[in-house]
């Protein structure tokens, strides 16, 4: 599986169900550093989870996502920006 690694901002968030192990998940739509628009969800049990519940829009993270075999893009890790 190969992983990609950008700088991102949140441009929508929209909270899904939790998992079975009451993990939050999150579908996020975000441009990238050079100004493409994705749209994601959070890895299940994932912590990239718990890092989204306190932001809104227009935060900055620098993100690290995989694509499945259907093509859906799925959110492993999120590291918040200090000072955006």
């Amino acid at each position: 599986m190969k992983t990609y690694e950008k700088i991102i901002t949140i441009e929508k968030l929209t909270r899904l169900n939790n998992s079975y192990c009451g993990n939050p998940a999150w579908r996020v739509g975000f441009t990238t550093d050079n100004g493409d628009y994705l749209s994601g969800r959070t890895a299940t049990n994932s912590m990239a989870g718990y890092c989204l519940s306190w932001y809104d829009n227009g935060k900055k993270f620098k993100c690290t996502y995989h694509y499945t075999k259907a093509d859906n893009l799925i959110i492993n890790r999120l590291e918040e920006i200090k000072g955006e």
